[in-house]
């Protein structure tokens, strides 16, 4: 069956205006509050789509930021074992153990200021705690 090329054009007009629009929200930080919104009544084991798409830009950045550092014989961030299967949704488990942990030791005005905080920062302390050097 041939496609008319006007299909084709028009197709890919409504593909190219859809990332437009959603490129804005994609490209900025997430904070603690908006990981924990756009968690909320989503299936535990799969996450958020859109949750799982920011954590793994994170791991990916972290990613990167070790290897510049290896490469110029420099403390790595965090040190995982190599039998580590870190993904987003391991990520996500140690995000939520650390925050459900912050709440219980925070009062409402301090949790009210961390859930402002931003995820990809919690995400770096989270992994160094978990995965310390030396």
């Amino acid at each position: 069956m041939r496609v008319p090329s006007k299909s084709i054009a028009v197709a890919f007009l409504c593909t190219a205006l859809s990332y437009v629009a959603i490129a804005p929200a994609i490209a900025q930080e997430m904070t603690i509050r908006q990981y924990l919104t756009l968690s909320q009544g989503t299936d535990p084991y799969a996450g958020s789509p859109a949750v799982n798409s920011y954590l793994e830009g994170v791991l990916d950045s972290f990613g990167y930021m070790q290897a510049a550092l290896e490469k110029k014989n420099q403390p790595r961030l965090y040190c995982e074992p190599a039998n580590a299967a870190l993904g987003p949704l391991n990520l996500r488990q140690l995000l939520d153990d650390e925050i459900r942990r912050g709440r219980a030791g925070m009062s409402d005005q301090q949790y009210a200021a961390f859930v402002d905080f931003n995820l990809s920062a919690l995400s770096l302390l989270v992994l160094q705690r978990t995965y310390p050097c030396g």
